[in-house]
């Protein structure tokens, strides 16, 4: 027995968004970090200090400055990641794909009790009796919500039809 495919999920853009603000956020870092060093050594011309001293400062000035912006160019890579790897395949048999780090999540239909929209995210959760699986940063969020509702609504009418036996 062959499974159709019936929808696949569509990447959003919100994985790009965090790739360019992690971006931003270093070549910022590095501009910063060349004004700073920059301004630490034409102080240290000027005073004719030595430059232990300076060196130290400047030590502090570059950590801090990294720990501003190289954290959350981080977080940014890291939502990134986790965002990006959303997959996720409708088929008349089973739902299956893959949700945050790349973790691969296979569910038979029979075994899907509820469909949701998760509208802040653009995604869908689907229930089934051993939890929630949330698949989120989808462009036809819509169009696979609208498949498995119908797949379920099918699966049920199926189940409650009467059964006539004959004599």
């Amino acid at each position: 027995m062959e499974e159709n495919i019936l929808i696949k999920s569509e990447k959003n853009k919100l994985g790009r968004l965090f790739l360019c603000i992690m971006a931003c956020g270093i070549i910022i870092f590095a501009i910063i970090s060349f004004v700073l060093v920059r301004q630490v050594l034409i102080n240290a011309a000027e005073e004719n200090s030595s430059y232990l001293d300076w060196g130290n400062r400047l030590n502090t000035i570059f950590f801090s400055a990294l720990g501003f912006l190289i954290f959350p160019a981080l977080v940014c890579g890291l939502l990134h990641l986790a965002l990006n790897s959303y997959e996720l395949t409708v088929t008349d048999k089973r739902i299956y794909g893959k949700v945050a780090f790349g973790k691969r999540v296979d569910l038979p239909v029979d075994s899907v009790s509820a469909i949701a929209t998760i509208s802040l995210l653009k995604g869908v959760a689907v229930s089934t009796s051993s939890g929630k699986i949330s698949f989120i940063v989808m462009k036809n969020a819509d169009e696979i919500y609208k498949v498995i509702n119908d797949l379920i609504i099918a699966r049920q009418s199926q189940k409650s039809a009467p059964t006539q036996i004959t004599m």
